[in-house]
């Protein structure tokens, strides 16, 4: 399964999207996370920019990000999720 993930900022929150892409299907989660503080420090950076820089060189391929949030007790909003049924796909 292949994972990939977009990070933005809207306001003073971080947004996310995720795509997990299998041989048939494709799904999707947007979310949020509204302590910028503590990802700004798990991270160790100071400022949005290089958290954003942080994140995007460190979890934009793969399934860490949510790991990452886990181990710093860093919570997320599930905003939105989809689903792809992409067998028939030619």
């Amino acid at each position: 399964m292949d994972c990939f993930f977009l990070f933005d900022f809207q306001d003073e929150y971080l947004t996310f999207h995720a795509e997990y892409c299998t041989e048939r299907a494709v799904h999707t989660l947007d979310g949020v996370v509204s302590d910028l503080p503590a990802l700004c420090a798990a991270a160790n950076v100071s400022d949005k920019e290089n958290l954003l820089k942080f994140l995007t060189v460190r979890f934009s391929s793969g399934n860490g990000f949510f790991d990452f949030l886990k181990e710093n007790g860093i919570a997320f909003i599930p905003t939105e999720k989809s689903y792809a049924d992409t067998s028939s796909d030619v």
